[in-house]
C-alpha cells in the first residue's frame, strides 16, 4: 500500500478543484474511494465539476485529515 493511500484511507471526502470558464477555481467536496492504486471520484454528468472537466481536464485533489 502506498504511503498516500495508507495516510488517507480513512478519509471519506476529497476536495476537487476545477476551473470555471472564466478561469476562476471551483472547489467542491466529493466522496471518493481508493481502487487498486488510484483515487476514484464520482460526480453527475449534469454537474459543474463534470462540465469543467470536459472543457478543461486539469484538476487538483486536496485531502484533509483534519485535527482532533
Amino acid at each position: 500500500m502506498s504511503d498516500a493511500r495508507r495516510l488517507f484511507r480513512d478519509t471519506p471526502i476529497v476536495r476537487v478543484a476545477t476551473l470555471l470558464p472564466d478561469g476562476d477555481p471551483h472547489v467542491v467536496p466529493l466522496w471518493f474511494v481508493w481502487l487498486e492504486e488510484g483515487v476514484y471520484v464520482t460526480c453527475r454528468s449534469s454537474s459543474r465539476v463534470w462540465a469543467n472537466l470536459v472543457r478543461d481536464p486539469r484538476a487538483a485533489l486536496e485531502f484533509d485529515r483534519g485535527r482532533a
